[in-house]
């Protein structure tokens, strides 16, 4: 099941996460391999992205004045883990830290001034994403290109023994000496896509994550 979250009353369930940016959510998780066959360089324009991807998570100018589109792809099934929390976060009258479990996955492309792919690039994390009052992110880690050109999705327990694992392979430490509760600076969707963009292509500026749903926009179908 694939569904896309924009300016609709979905996005307001998951407003803390995604702050009503474009985003396409699915329960089977995505795998960005899938993009590669459908994109050619100098060739494909950004209305062919929007046929194919969706309404993008975020328009941005790099350094050369060239336009950077990204598309963000999560796989988990966003609405129930909003609906499980919003529940939890009420019977505690909202003292709780809310927690949306994240596997993302990002594609961003390089245009010039006509609207033409000239670079594509993927990358991605896994993290949690917590909230009360303010925001931060727990268990964040980067996902392998073998993840992003997978179906790979995971739970909040994944989420946080992969981490572990990643930590102390890198500092020589016992997994189970890692801590897991380390805040990160608090990072949504359109955010990590933004990173990814920012990553491949430097300093971006006049960045959108509220990007407007255009006639033609498509919902991530090349993906089922």
């Amino acid at each position: 099941m694939i569904r896309k979250l924009a300016l609709t009353a979905s996005c307001v369930a998951a407003l803390a996460l995604v702050g009503c940016s474009s985003m396409s959510v699915s329960k089977d998780g995505y795998d960005l391999s899938k993009i590669d066959p459908s994109v050619e360089l100098n060739k494909t324009t950004l209305k062919d992205l929007r046929a194919m991807l969706g309404t993008p998570t975020f328009i941005a100018t790099e350094k050369n004045n060239g336009e950077v589109v990204g598309f963000a792809f999560v796989g988990h099934n966003l609405g129930a883990v909003s609906a499980r929390e919003f529940g939890r976060m009420m019977l505690s009258l909202g003292f709780a830290a809310d927690k949306w479990e994240v596997t993302e996955k990002v594609a961003v492309f390089k245009l010039d001034k006509k609207g033409v792919v000239t670079d594509y690039q993927k990358g991605g994390a896994s993290f949690l994403y917590r909230s009360r009052l303010t925001s931060w992110n727990e268990c964040e880690r980067k996902l392998t290109p073998e993840e992003i050109n997978s179906k790979a999705i995971y739970s909040d327990k994944q989420i946080c023994e992969l981490y572990a694992k990643e930590v102390a392979a890198k500092d020589g430490t016992p997994v189970e000496k890692v801590d897991l509760g380390k805040e990160f600076e608090g990072c949504d969707v359109a955010c990590q896509a933004v990173r990814v963009g920012t990553e491949h292509y430097g300093k971006l500026t006049k960045v959108s994550t509220v990007v407007t749903q255009e006639e033609g926009d498509g919902s991530a179908l090349i993906f089922k």
